[in-house]
């Protein structure tokens, strides 16, 4: 199964972000399930507002862990965070 998840972090967040980054780059280390991930930021702002990831391989329940065990959602940088089943277009299976 494949899911991406999709996150808003709370605003005015800019410090703890900085503050928590090398934490959360390290998790991404750790994590062999997530296959891409990467943040989000909206046209013509300063910075991310968010960011998305692919995770493959587990199960819904799993996928929902590995998002709360990152460092960001754990300092409550996250205000939210989306999972859906994720479906790739065939040419675009070996991406993730």
């Amino acid at each position: 199964m494949r899911w991406i998840a999709i996150f808003t972090n709370k605003p005015d967040t800019d410090a703890l972000r900085a503050e928590h980054l090398a934490a959360h780059l390290q998790y991404f280390s750790l994590q062999t399930k997530i296959t891409l991930a990467g943040s989000t930021t909206p046209h013509g702002a300063k910075s991310s507002n968010g960011g998305v990831w692919v995770i493959n391989g587990v199960t819904y329940e799993m996928a929902v862990k590995i998002c709360e065990e990152d460092p960001f959602f754990i300092v409550g940088l996250r205000q939210k965070i989306e999972i859906f089943e994720y479906g790739v277009a065939p040419k675009f299976e070996e991406l993730v």
